[in-house]
């Protein structure tokens, strides 16, 4: 069985189309000038959870935050590259190594979503 791409992966498990890419594609031209001040915000909370504050203060954060400005980059750019998934996987494997739990990400996409709605 032929191994499924990018884009038939997103219309299948995730509902993402066309339309939903330009949409994706003009959020982010909106977030270019609130980014910075949203990743400041999102690891000012992430700083208020004990355990994430242990593992954050071993990380170079700002080297951090530049990852999570080419996440948001990459995610708002509206473009479906076939090794999305593959560096996804890749940066799952390092919160793995880091022991950041399921839990905060979800709470930090929580977050980062009501502060950009």
């Amino acid at each position: 069985m032929p191994e499924k791409g990018y884009e038939a992966i997103a219309s299948e498990y995730f509902h993402i189309g066309p339309g939903d890419l330009d949409a994706l594609r003009l959020l982010g031209l909106l977030m270019q000038d609130v980014m910075d001040r949203l990743i400041d915000d999102l690891y000012a909370m992430i700083g208020t959870w004990d355990e994430a504050r242990e593992v954050v203060s071993v990380m170079d954060l700002q080297r951090v935050k530049e990852s999570q400005r080419e996440y948001f980059a990459e995610i708002f750019s509206g473009k479906l590259k076939a090794d999305y998934i593959a560096h996804r996987t890749q940066i799952g494997a390092t919160h793995d190594r880091f022991n950041i739990r399921p839990m905060w990400y979800t709470a930090a996409y929580s977050f980062s979503l009501l502060k950009l709605f």
